[in-house]
């Protein structure tokens, strides 16, 4: 189903958020993407692309809860019970240019308080969009301290990407909260190069 005329969102507003649709419907909606229903009429899943700066995808702003968001075909985001990103999933990292927002990031540092800053989930060299989706507080020391960071191995894994000869990297990123909480306590990183083992990184997120 193409939706059209009044259905369609403002630029600033997420499509259908919060509404009850036609169950198990596909709605696609120009310039978004496509949105499908479960069997209650809820969207559970959507196909859709990161905006560019000044054009942010309210969609990815304003992510609805317990929703699996596919965007630009292979950048994996689900969502929880309370609109959080609880698993980032890329199955074959690549190089990339996305845009940053840099007002995105300081409101969603701001929401952990003193010694917090927006955190990429999957970095801007990785194609990571500059959308509410892809960042959560984290640690200034988590997201780019000088020894173990989520930077500097985001580093090491640019590198294994990058080259003549690149690495297959699959990677997985799972905040964890607790209770109502939108900073994560902890986040989780496995990561598998060229299908070998899963290899696990721990970055507690609270302040000591």
């Amino acid at each position: 189903m193409t939706v059209s005329g009044s259905d369609l969102p403002t630029k600033e507003k997420p499509f259908a958020h919060g509404q009850v649709l036609a169950p198990d419907t596909a709605y696609t909606v120009p310039g978004r993407g496509v949105f499908s229903t479960d069997a209650t009429g809820r969207i559970v899943h959507v196909e859709t692309e990161y905006g560019g700066k000044g054009n942010l995808n309210y969609d990815l702003m304003q992510p609805a809860a317990d929703t699996t968001y596919v965007v630009g075909g292979k950048h994996v985001y689900v969502t929880d019970h309370a609109s959080r990103t609880v698993l980032a999933e890329f199955d074959d990292l690549q190089l990339g240019d996305a845009d940053r927002s840099e007002s995105v990031q300081k409101r969603i540092g701001k929401e952990g308080g003193v010694g917090y800053e927006g955190g990429h989930l999957l970095a801007n060299m990785f194609g990571g969009g500059g959308e509410k989706i892809n960042i959560v507080p984290m640690l200034k020391d988590v997201n780019r301290g000088a020894d173990k960071s989520f930077g500097n191995l985001e580093k090491a894994l640019q590198r294994l990407v990058s080259g003549e000869s690149p690495e297959n990297v699959r990677l997985q990123v799972k905040p964890q909260f607790e209770d109502s909480s939108a900073v994560p306590r902890q986040v989780d990183v496995r990561y598998a190069v060229n299908n070998g083992r899963w290899i696990n990184v721990q970055f507690p997120n609270a302040r000591s």
